[in-house]
């Protein structure tokens, strides 16, 4: 049996535009965001960045990290993803 997010339903809606979620807490985290009046912000600690939601601030904090995977063609990566694909693309 498919349960609804396989069969790609949106079943959660946002009221005030209309925006429609797969789950619960994505319309939750998105109705924090952008439709709160008394929405939090999160400031970065080492740039003037400030993020709206933790998850925005946690996704932009990487890009203060130094890059930790490295590709034995000697370029380094934030992400593994990326360097999969980089692998991926030049065929190492």
């Amino acid at each position: 049996m498919l349960n609804h997010s396989e069969l790609n339903v949106h079943i959660c809606r946002a009221a005030n535009c209309g925006k429609r979620f797969k789950r619960k807490a994505e319309l939750v985290e998105h109705m924090n965001v952008h439709h709160s009046s008394e929405s939090l912000h999160y400031f970065c600690m080492e740039c003037d960045f400030v993020a709206k939601s933790c998850k925005h601030l946690t996704e932009h904090s990487y890009k203060h990290k130094e890059p930790q995977y490295k590709c034995h063609c000697g370029e380094r990566f934030r992400y593994h993803l990326r360097m999969y694909r980089h692998m991926q693309k030049y065929k190492h």
